[in-house]
C-alpha cells in the first residue's frame, strides 16, 4: 500500500469516528428528558400535586384496612367539587376531572398520584409493619408501575402513573397483628409531571452536522478516486 493509500485510509477512518461520535452525541441528547431519573421524577411529581387532601390521625385496628382513593372523571358536575369524603380509615380524593396530557415536540407530560404516608404501631412493640399495596383501574400494580422512596422505616413516598380515568387507592392493611395499632397521617393528591427535552435542538443540530460531514465526505472521496482514476487511465493510455 502506498503512502498515499495509507493517508487516504486514516482520514476515511477519522472521518467515520468523527461521524459516529456526533451521530451518538446528538441522538442521545434529543432524547434526553428532564426529569430523567426517579429521583427528580419524584421531587417534580410532589412538587407538581394540587388541591392536596391530608387525612390526620388516621388509626387501622387489628383485622382492618385503611384506603385512601384519588378518583378521576372524564367530566365532572358542576356541583361537585374535590374532596376528602368517608371516613378517615376510607377516605377518597374527588372527582377529579381527567384531561388528556399535552404533548409537543419538545416536552409531554404524565399524570401521577401521589401518596404520602407516616405511620407508628401502637401497643404491641414487635408487631409487623402494614401490608402496602396499590389499586388502579384494572387491578392491583405491580412495582413497576409505580415509584417509592422512603424517608424513614415508618414513612414513604409513592408516586403512581394514571394513564387512564378511575380509581387509584393505597391500601394500608393490618391483618398480621393480634393487638396492634397503626396511627398516622396520609396525604395524596393528583400531580402532572412535564418532562421536557432540554437538548433536543442541539442534537438535531448534531446529526444534521453529522449528514452534511457524511456527504461532504464521500463527495470529496469519489473527487479523489476519479482523479485518480483519470491519471491511472491516462500513463496506460498508448
Amino acid at each position: 500500500m502506498t503512502q498515499v493509500k495509507k493517508v487516504g485510509l486514516m482520514h476515511l477512518i477519522l472521518a467515520g469516528a468523527i461521524v459516529v461520535a456526533m451521530l451518538g452525541w446528538g441522538t442521545y441528547a434529543s432524547l434526553s428528558t428532564y426529569p430523567n431519573d426517579p429521583s427528580t421524577t419524584v421531587n417534580a411529581a410532589l412538587q407538581a400535586v394540587h388541591s392536596e387532601v391530608q387525612i390526620l390521625g388516621f388509626n387501622i385496628v387489628p383485622g382492618s384496612e385503611g384506603r385512601y382513593t384519588v378518583f378521576f372523571q372524564t367530566t365532572v358536575p358542576a356541583s361537585s367539587t374535590p374532596g376528602s369524603y368517608g371516613s378517615s380509615e376510607n377516605a377518597a380524593f374527588g372527582p377529579v376531572l381527567w384531561t388528556t396530557p399535552n404533548s409537543t415536540f419538545s416536552e409531554y407530560q404524565v399524570v401521577y398520584v401521589v401518596f404520602i404516608v407516616e405511620y407508628s404501631i401502637v401497643t404491641n412493640s414487635g408487631a409487623v409493619g402494614p401490608q402496602i399495596y396499590y389499586n388502579g383501574p384494572q387491578g392491583n400494580l405491580a412495582a413497576s408501575a409505580f415509584m417509592s422512596t422512603s424517608v424513614s422505616p415508618s414513612s414513604g413516598i409513592s408516586i403512581l402513573k394514571a394513564p387512564s380515568p378511575g380509581n387509584y387507592t393505597l391500601h394500608l392493611s393490618n391483618t398480621n397483628n393480634q393487638n396492634a395499632n397503626f396511627t398516622g397521617t396520609v396525604s395524596f393528591g393528583p400531580s402532572i409531571v412535564t418532562y421536557s427535552r432540554p437538548y433536543l435542538y442541539y442534537g438535531l443540530i448534531t446529526i444534521g452536522l453529522a449528514g452534511a460531514f457524511t456527504c461532504t465526505a464521500a463527495y470529496v472521496s469519489w473527487k479523489k478516486y476519479q482523479s485518480t482514476k483519470t491519471r491511472t487511465e491516462g500513463r496506460h493510455d498508448p
